[in-house]
Protein backbone atom coordinates (compact mmCIF):
# COMPACT_ATOMS: atom_id res chain seq x y z
CA UNK A 1 0.00 0.00 0.00
CA UNK A 2 1.47 3.45 -1.11
CA UNK A 3 1.74 6.25 1.38
CA UNK A 4 -1.13 8.14 -0.26
CA UNK A 5 -3.27 5.09 0.01
CA UNK A 6 -2.83 4.17 3.49
CA UNK A 7 -3.42 7.66 4.53
CA UNK A 8 -6.77 7.80 2.43
CA UNK A 9 -7.44 4.92 4.73
CA UNK A 10 -6.26 6.05 7.55
CA UNK A 11 -8.77 9.22 6.70
CA UNK A 12 -11.73 7.29 6.01
CA UNK A 13 -11.06 5.12 8.80
CA UNK A 14 -11.25 8.34 11.56
CA UNK A 15 -13.95 9.76 9.33
CA UNK A 16 -16.16 6.55 10.28
CA UNK A 17 -14.80 6.84 13.51
CA UNK A 18 -16.20 10.64 14.16
CA UNK A 19 -19.17 9.34 12.45
CA UNK A 20 -20.01 6.66 14.19
CA UNK A 21 -19.13 8.88 17.40
CA UNK A 22 -21.88 11.13 16.80
CA UNK A 23 -24.42 8.66 16.17
CA UNK A 24 -24.09 7.03 19.49
CA UNK A 25 -24.11 10.39 21.09
CA UNK A 26 -27.38 11.85 19.55
CA UNK A 27 -28.41 7.84 20.14
CA UNK A 28 -27.95 8.44 24.30
CA UNK A 29 -29.89 12.03 23.83
CA UNK A 30 -32.47 10.25 22.45
CA UNK A 31 -32.75 7.64 24.76
CA UNK A 32 -32.49 9.74 28.00
CA UNK A 33 -35.21 12.40 26.18
CA UNK A 34 -37.67 9.84 25.82
CA UNK A 35 -36.86 8.36 29.17
CA UNK A 36 -37.38 11.33 30.87
CA UNK A 37 -40.34 11.67 28.87
CA UNK A 38 -42.02 8.67 29.45
CA UNK A 39 -41.10 9.41 33.15
CA UNK A 40 -42.43 13.12 32.85
CA UNK A 41 -45.75 11.55 31.98
CA UNK A 42 -45.93 8.45 33.90
CA UNK A 43 -45.32 10.08 37.13
CA UNK A 44 -48.54 13.01 36.10
CA UNK A 45 -51.19 9.43 34.96
CA UNK A 46 -49.92 8.34 38.61
CA UNK A 47 -50.56 11.31 40.53
CA UNK A 48 -53.77 12.10 38.74
CA UNK A 49 -55.21 9.37 39.94
CA UNK A 50 -53.95 9.48 43.15
CA UNK A 51 -51.98 5.83 43.44
CA UNK A 52 -48.51 7.33 45.05
CA UNK A 53 -47.24 6.70 48.72
CA UNK A 54 -46.98 9.63 50.42
CA UNK A 55 -42.99 9.63 48.93
CA UNK A 56 -44.16 8.05 45.92
CA UNK A 57 -43.37 11.10 43.59
CA UNK A 58 -39.92 11.40 45.51
CA UNK A 59 -39.11 7.44 45.04
CA UNK A 60 -40.29 8.00 40.92
CA UNK A 61 -37.90 11.40 41.29
CA UNK A 62 -34.83 9.78 41.23
CA UNK A 63 -34.86 8.15 37.91
CA UNK A 64 -35.81 10.86 36.34
CA UNK A 65 -33.14 12.86 37.75
CA UNK A 66 -31.03 9.96 36.31
CA UNK A 67 -32.11 10.44 32.98
CA UNK A 68 -32.06 14.06 33.49
CA UNK A 69 -28.23 14.04 34.21
CA UNK A 70 -27.73 11.39 31.49
CA UNK A 71 -28.81 14.18 28.60
CA UNK A 72 -26.44 16.71 30.60
CA UNK A 73 -23.51 14.27 30.68
CA UNK A 74 -24.28 13.45 27.21
CA UNK A 75 -24.21 16.70 25.76
CA UNK A 76 -20.51 17.13 27.98
CA UNK A 77 -19.50 14.26 26.14
CA UNK A 78 -20.75 15.69 22.54
CA UNK A 79 -18.68 18.76 23.64
CA UNK A 80 -15.67 17.09 24.57
CA UNK A 81 -16.36 15.10 21.11
CA UNK A 82 -16.51 18.34 19.40
CA UNK A 83 -13.12 19.39 20.82
CA UNK A 84 -11.86 16.41 19.72
CA UNK A 85 -12.38 16.58 16.17
CA UNK A 86 -10.69 20.16 16.57
CA UNK A 87 -8.05 19.16 17.98
CA UNK A 88 -7.12 16.45 15.39
CA UNK A 89 -7.59 18.49 12.48
CA UNK A 90 -5.02 20.97 14.03
CA UNK A 91 -2.87 18.00 14.89
CA UNK A 92 -3.01 16.86 11.62
CA UNK A 93 -2.14 20.36 10.02
CA UNK A 94 0.76 20.40 13.18
CA UNK A 95 2.78 17.20 11.85
CA UNK A 96 2.49 18.40 8.03
CA UNK A 97 4.06 21.71 9.17
CA UNK A 98 6.55 19.78 11.48
CA UNK A 99 7.29 17.11 8.51
CA UNK A 100 7.81 20.20 6.19
CA UNK A 101 10.72 21.49 8.85
CA UNK A 102 11.61 18.97 11.41
CA UNK A 103 14.58 20.86 13.12
CA UNK A 104 12.05 23.57 13.92
CA UNK A 105 11.42 23.20 18.07
CA UNK A 106 8.74 25.13 17.92
CA UNK A 107 6.89 23.32 15.49
CA UNK A 108 7.89 20.11 17.91
CA UNK A 109 6.87 21.54 21.05
CA UNK A 110 3.42 22.54 19.47
CA UNK A 111 2.73 18.93 18.15
CA UNK A 112 3.93 17.69 21.55
CA UNK A 113 1.12 19.91 23.36
CA UNK A 114 -1.46 19.21 20.26
CA UNK A 115 -1.07 15.33 20.67
CA UNK A 116 -1.21 15.31 24.29
CA UNK A 117 -4.47 17.85 24.45
CA UNK A 118 -5.95 15.83 21.97
CA UNK A 119 -5.41 12.54 24.13
CA UNK A 120 -7.02 14.77 27.22
CA UNK A 121 -10.00 15.44 25.52
CA UNK A 122 -10.42 12.23 22.94
CA UNK A 123 -10.39 10.11 27.10
CA UNK A 124 -12.71 12.59 28.89
CA UNK A 125 -15.25 11.68 26.13
CA UNK A 126 -15.29 8.27 26.12
CA UNK A 127 -15.07 8.72 30.31
CA UNK A 128 -18.69 11.30 29.54
CA UNK A 129 -20.16 8.78 27.26
CA UNK A 130 -19.42 5.58 29.71
CA UNK A 131 -20.92 7.82 32.56
CA UNK A 132 -23.72 8.55 30.36
CA UNK A 133 -24.52 5.23 29.20
CA UNK A 134 -24.21 4.74 33.47
CA UNK A 135 -26.61 7.24 34.42
CA UNK A 136 -29.17 5.46 32.06
CA UNK A 137 -28.33 2.28 33.73
CA UNK A 138 -28.54 3.68 37.08
CA UNK A 139 -32.05 5.14 36.33
CA UNK A 140 -33.82 1.45 35.02
CA UNK A 141 -32.64 -0.17 38.43
CA UNK A 142 -33.55 2.92 40.68
CA UNK A 143 -36.85 2.58 38.57
CA UNK A 144 -37.26 -0.88 39.21
CA UNK A 145 -35.87 -0.54 42.78
CA UNK A 146 -38.48 2.07 43.86
CA UNK A 147 -42.00 0.71 41.92
CA UNK A 148 -43.12 -1.90 44.34
CA UNK A 149 -42.46 1.22 47.76
CA UNK A 150 -44.28 3.96 45.32
CA UNK A 151 -47.34 2.80 44.98
CA UNK A 152 -50.43 2.26 47.08
CA UNK A 153 -52.01 -1.23 46.87
CA UNK A 154 -55.40 -2.11 48.37
CA UNK A 155 -54.84 -5.13 51.13
CA UNK A 156 -57.35 -7.59 48.85
CA UNK A 157 -57.76 -7.85 45.55
CA UNK A 158 -60.37 -10.36 43.66
CA UNK A 159 -59.03 -13.29 41.16
CA UNK A 160 -60.97 -13.64 38.52
CA UNK A 161 -62.57 -16.92 40.15
CA UNK A 162 -63.61 -14.29 42.78
CA UNK A 163 -61.75 -15.71 45.56
CA UNK A 164 -59.37 -13.07 47.14
CA UNK A 165 -55.89 -12.52 47.11
CA UNK A 166 -54.20 -11.25 50.69
CA UNK A 167 -50.90 -9.08 50.39
CA UNK A 168 -48.54 -10.22 52.64
CA UNK A 169 -45.45 -8.38 53.40
CA UNK A 170 -45.63 -6.78 49.66
CA UNK A 171 -46.22 -10.09 47.95
CA UNK A 172 -49.79 -11.26 47.20
CA UNK A 173 -50.36 -14.65 48.12
CA UNK A 174 -53.88 -16.36 48.09
CA UNK A 175 -55.60 -16.62 51.09
CA UNK A 176 -56.51 -20.17 52.98
CA UNK A 177 -59.71 -19.20 54.01
CA UNK A 178 -61.86 -19.43 50.85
Amino acid sequence: MSETASQSWAEKANETAVKMAHEILRTLIIVHGGATIAMLSFIGSVLGDGKLTGNGAAILSEPLMAFGWGIVITIGAMVAAYFTDGLVVAHTFQQQAFASAPADEIAAARLKRLTFAKICVHIIAVVLTAASIGAFISGMYTLKAGMGSAFRFPDTYQTEEGSPLKAKGGVHSQSLAH
